[in-house]
């Protein structure tokens, strides 16, 4: 009789033990969850400005420089014939301001 009541209470040992563990792991969620959004936020800070179409001003020049004998047959089959290395550059600039307030990409205020 004295056997069965002290595995019992074992029992009853070990599942308030697990209720403190949850408990204790449930409580320190948020600020689990904060640390990892912190690292996230340095490691998007660390990348510095980003691209944001609506406040982008790029401006390109592409030249492309070929030398090509364009041919037509009798019979109407047409044959191109590069005469000589094909070359493309391009020039330019591109340039990100500052990110743009909520007001100004969606039209709306917050309050």
């Amino acid at each position: 009789m004295m056997r069965k009541r002290i595995v019992g209470q074992s029992t009853v040992e070990y599942a308030v033990l697990a209720a403190v563990v949850v408990g204790a792991l449930l409580a320190m969620q948020i600020y689990i969850k904060r640390g990892s959004m912190g690292k996230l936020r340095a490691a998007a800070d660390q990348m510095g400005e980003q691209f944001t179409p609506l406040n982008t001003t790029s401006t390109f020049a592409t030249t492309s420089t070929v030398a090509k004998t364009d041919t037509v047959s009798p019979n109407g089959i047409s044959t191109s014939t590069l005469n000589g290395p094909e070359s493309q550059t391009r020039t330019g600039s591109e340039s990100v301001g500052q990110p743009l307030d909520s007001e100004r990409l969606f039209g709306t205020t917050t309050q």
